[in-house]
């Protein structure tokens, strides 16, 4: 009777490590990474009513009113009109931006609104070239 001869074969893992690694570190350094559109959240500051007269910072304003239903009002200093979507929105602020030339954006925000409609409201400012913000909430 022949006796079979117990070999066990040694697998080395070393290179295969390296090898992991290697692919590890060349893939996060060459990820691109997005990069998220960002603006500045205001502060809040007290206002003030000043009248029924429009002053000259009150042209240069594009106010968007956002109701407890979640629609949008642009308003400027000639005209308002109602956006029921987002599409809405842009169009209306687009108009706002193409007539009036304003620099700041006003959002004024019913406390029951999503917040989803706020950031909205903000991103499309954004777009147009509003760099001026200003949040309020209204009741």
């Amino acid at each position: 009777m022949r006796k079979i001869k117990n070999t066990q074969t040694h697998l080395d893992m070393t290179p295969m490590v390296d090898v992991t690694f290697l692919l590890l570190i060349f893939f996060m350094v060459t990820a691109s990474f997005a990069m998220q559109n960002v603006f500045p959240v205001p502060t809040a500051q007290e206002t003030t009513d000043v009248g029924e007269e429009a002053t000259d910072q009150e042209l240069e304003l594009v106010t968007v009113h956002i109701d407890e239903f979640n629609t949008f009002t642009v308003a400027t200093a000639d005209w308002l009109e109602e956006a029921s979507s987002k599409q809405d929105l842009y169009i209306h602020l687009q108009r706002a931006v193409e007539e009036n030339k304003p620099d700041r954006l006003l959002v004024r925000a019913s406390r029951e609104c999503s917040h989803e409609k706020v950031v909205s409201a903000m991103d499309a400012g954004s777009h147009f070239g509003l760099r001026e913000l200003q949040l309020q909430t209204i009741d």
